[in-house]
């Protein structure tokens, strides 16, 4: 894609994005409702034209193209599958359109099946089938006519937290055997993280970081994307003193250091920094002086085998940290100074962004 926009009506949607995608590479397109993502795939499929910009397949210009003479193939998150049609006969509904021989026909669909492990349920009908197992159906009718691209927009959302997961690994193991360029669409950061070999975040449009998973989740470069990608805690600050690599920087109720591996030797003005929650440690003292930022417990809580402690800064904002474990000798109230490892915080590029 190159240099996309597309409006509709006053609302500017997507605004001159640009992506390439390898062969075989699985990326996901991460954002919140309304950001841009199921327009960008929709004009990769053909099904939207773009306002300026042009998409490109294997090299070749196919932006005036029709859905069906473009190598790509979509899957949606409500199956679309053709109820009177059995799992053989949903498949093989593109072959049967291109005049494809029915005992071809027939071995491909069979193929397709058994590769998102469905083998044996070619006569079932969607109403037989499972949520999860009409995802697969779905899936194999996708990639029997071989595309070069394969679309998919948010194809887990309507399916429970377990199954979920286990069609998260399903899905990149087949994507890895079939050797197909995935695109992917999901608001779930989790199952983005899982999944993708690179992530693009969106926002209002436009691509807000675009990189490998642990580059996105390891170094982002704004609050959004630090917060939106992990909910990382965002500290603003003014720097100090630089030495050997790191940035001593004054927070509201203390001081933290923060490692800078490209070289930020600014000593004036505002600082961002992003640390995660598994990243900061929290001491009990009632010690005013020493390094460290000061805060107060307001409350423990737990989410599966994480325990997560609220505390409060000294400016009234919140913090989570968080570890392994079900315990902690820490109570609402107590007054503890939280600190972290200066490799674990990344500066951002400041900005106004909702906790």
């Amino acid at each position: 894609m190159r240099d996309i926009t597309k409006s509709f009506g006053a609302t500017d949607v997507l605004r001159g994005i640009s992506l390439s995608v390898k062969e075989g590479e699985f990326i996901t397109l991460l954002g919140s409702s309304g950001c841009g993502k199921t327009t960008t795939l929709r004009i990769i499929a053909g099904l939207e034209r773009p306002d300026s910009g042009k998409v490109f397949l294997s090299g070749a210009d196919v932006s005036s193209l029709p859905p069906d003479k473009r190598n790509v193939n979509m899957v949606f998150q409500n199956y679309a599958l053709f109820p009177h049609m059995n799992a053989e006969t949903n498949i093989g509904y593109g072959l049967r359109l291109k005049k494809t021989p029915k005992s071809e026909i027939k071995r491909e669909a069979e193929q397709a099946l058994e590769l998102v492990g469905l083998a044996g349920f070619q006569k079932r009908f969607p109403s037989e089938l499972s949520g999860g197992q009409c995802q697969r159906v779905a899936i194999a009718r996708a990639i029997v006519n071989k595309p070069k691209v394969l679309l998919l927009d948010e194809p887990l959302g309507a399916l429970d937290l377990q199954l979920r997961r286990r069609m998260q690994l399903e899905l990149k193991k087949l994507q890895k055997q079939i050797g197909i360029a995935f695109i992917y669409i999901t608001h779930d950061q989790e199952e983005a993280l899982n999944m993708s070999d690179r992530i693009a975040l969106m926002r209002d449009g436009r691509f807000e970081q675009l990189g490998a998973v642990g580059e996105v989740y390891d170094r982002p470069r704004t609050a959004y994307a630090a917060q939106f990608i992990g909910g990382a805690n965002i500290f603003e600050g003014k720097p100090l003193f630089y030495s050997e690599g790191t940035l001593v920087a004054q927070f509201p109720g203390g001081l933290a250091a923060i490692s800078c591996a490209g070289g930020q030797t600014r000593t004036s003005g505002k600082i961002c920094a992003a640390v995660r929650g598994e990243y900061i440690e929290l001491q009990k003292t009632d010690d005013e002086s020493g390094f460290g930022i000061k805060a107060i417990v307001k409350e423990k809580s737990f989410a599966g085998g994480l325990l997560r402690i609220a505390a409060r800064l000294e400016d009234g904002k919140e913090i989570i940290a968080s570890r392994h474990g079900i315990d902690s000798p820490l109570n609402p109230g107590d007054r503890v100074r939280l600190n972290w490892k200066p490799e674990n915080a990344v500066l951002l590029e400041c900005e106004d962004v909702k906790a």
